[in-house]
């Protein structure tokens, strides 16, 4: 069994971990940022009570084996061993139970978790094993901490090649009860949010400061702006909210260059025109103000369009005051049904929005210092590999964009025989079904879709099965002509009068914009693909279930 590591240099003064010896209380999930980054840990001065072996193990479930350099851990490793010493097997285990019952059924936990979380509960095997390891120092030849070829020595002295936590496998049960309970209790069980957050937070990092309210509003007024104008302009163009984030960034630190370090008080609030370095949290912050635009417009600006518009209903009375009310009680009626059901779509551990997540990752990248790693041969850094991919994308983006458009919905099965109608309705992109095996070659067309990249793969795999019969449902009532749907375009949501003509809806209301039945009588009811709404009105349900089963 190998020899037990070196305690760790902090001095009593300096507390980097907060303990307060239960991870249901927020103390206890808190640090000092900067006392651990201005006096990083290796490997060799945490986990002082865990065989390096083991130590091993930890930084291989962390996915922080990767390391080229083990004396300087990252503070969320150097976190993680600080609480894996302090629990207990039997909280641990309580913790695990907990966990089993709160994701049974779970799809976004990966299986091999639950059945390992599963086996450490249930387990009745030896409880005292411990991993002892052998290092061929490869790196440097000095370092106790350096990454080299390794062999596991069992208690019992038995060799057996490098054990992988991934493996899923007990083989010792003291230490994998605590990684996983900690990993549960303090992170988060899904990997892909471990992946872009922290398990531990510094409550004296500032966030709300003077330069984000400076930044947000006017990133959110530039970006309302811009969406809000070319919206209804072609080429529409569309502030995304990871761009409004890139634009933060140098916003932030110019902000932390150029204002002065002044501070005055409001009452009972000091206010701090540059309290020091621009923050992760304030990014955060500033990207949670420029979310309201969302990279696109207000609900109902479209509605107010067609009031005002002379060639739908010429509204006279929609004044400015009735936009700005409109637009204010529809999105507050939102913020408050967010409130009112965040104990189901919020608070629950099982309430993952996957679409947040890039926006973490691209924070994170941007703000966060990261340690040198060697994966897959692979040396550069996520900021480094942003950039790359930015700059990539960017100059992509002119060709299926605006040199070439027709990458962009990519009809090349229509070109064999551009006056075959048949061809045009099975395959076209535009106004076709797009049964198309290369239907495009621009990635903002084809991610504005299904998200891949986004959302877990059985969704976008959902859609494509959910399209796939769409298709044959859709094609069968149009072509069987069933209530006259053959005499409409098979792709699109506009409504029809009974001789396929545009129906207009100021046919059927008052000088008022009102419903006049008279009217509506004379002129008879719309008419559409009704298909396609059925999906669409069969597809709310949903809503309801998932919510119900996020809330079990």
């Amino acid at each position: 069994m190998s020899e037990k590591l070196g305690t760790a240099p902090f001095s009593q003064d300096i507390n980097p971990v907060t303990s307060v010896g239960s991870h249901l209380q927020v103390q206890d999930h808190e640090v000092n940022i900067d006392a651990i980054t201005s006096n990083p840990l290796g490997l060799g001065e945490v986990g002082t009570t865990l065989t390096e072996s083991e130590k091993w193990f930890v930084l291989k479930r962390l996915h922080f084996d990767a390391l080229l350099s083990l004396d300087e851990l990252p503070p969320s490793a150097t976190f993680i061993f600080d609480k894996i010493e302090q629990m207990s097997p039997e909280e641990a285990v309580e913790i695990l139970r907990s966990a089993i019952v709160e994701h049974a059924g779970d799809v976004n936990i990966p299986e091999a978790d639950l059945d390992l979380w599963r086996e450490l509960v249930e387990y009745n095997g030896p409880k005292d094993v411990h991993l002892g390891a052998k290092y061929d120092h490869s790196l440097d030849g000095n370092s106790s901490t350096a990454k080299g070829e390794k062999i596991v020595i069992h208690e019992n002295g038995t060799e057996d090649s490098l054990t992988n936590p991934e493996r899923h496998e007990v083989v010792d049960w003291n230490l994998q009860v605590r990684l996983e309970a900690v990993l549960v209790a303090y992170w988060s069980p899904y990997p892909e949010v471990r992946a872009v957050t922290f398990p531990y937070d510094d409550p004296s990092i500032p966030v709300e400061t003077f330069r984000v309210y400076l930044i947000g509003i006017i990133w959110t007024g530039i970006g309302a702006v811009i969406n809000q104008f070319f919206t209804e302009r072609q080429p529409s163009i569309t502030l995304a909210m990871s761009v409004v984030q890139v634009f933060l960034y140098p916003s932030g630190l110019l902000c932390e260059w150029v204002l002065p370090k002044w501070s005055f008080k409001i009452w009972k609030w000091t206010i701090d025109l540059n309290p020091g370095p621009y923050t992760f949290k304030e990014q955060m912050l500033a990207t949670i103000f420029c979310g309201v635009t969302g990279g696109g417009t207000s609900y109902v600006s479209s509605n107010i369009l067609m009031q005002k518009s002379e060639i739908f209903y010429d509204n006279k009375w929609v004044d400015f005051g009735y936009q700005v009310l409109l637009i204010l009680s529809t999105n507050f009626l939102g913020v408050g049904l967010a409130g009112i059901m965040r104990k189901f779509s919020i608070y629950p551990v099982k309430a993952v929005w996957p679409s947040i997540l890039p926006g973490i990752a691209l924070n994170k990248t941007l703000l966060t210092p990261s340690k040198k790693e060697k994966i897959n041969g692979w040396t550069i850094s996520a900021y480094k590999f942003f950039f790359i991919v930015f700059w990539a994308s960017f100059l992509y983006f002119w060709v299926p964009d605006y040199l070439f458009q027709a990458l962009s919905t990519f009809n090349w099965m229509t070109w064999i025989k551009p006056t075959n109608l048949n061809l045009a309705v099975v395959t076209g992109s535009v106004g076709g079904l797009g049964l198309n095996p290369i239907p495009t070659f621009d990635w903002n067309y084809f991610s504005s879709l299904l998200q891949p990249l986004q959302v877990p793969f059985y969704n976008p795999v959902n859609n494509i099965i959910g399209m796939f019969l769409g298709f044959f449902c859709i094609l069968g009532v149009w072509y069987s002509n069933y209530k006259w749907t053959g005499y409409l375009p098979i792709n699109d949501n506009g409504l029809y009068t009974n001789t396929g003509e545009r129906y207009s809806v100021t046919a059927v209301v008052d000088k008022d914009s009102l419903f006049d039945v008279e009217k509506y009588n004379e002129i008879g009811p719309p008419s559409t693909l009704r298909l396609i709404w059925l999906f669409m009105v069969h597809s709310l349900p949903s809503i309801l279930s998932t919510l119900f089963t996020k809330s079990v």
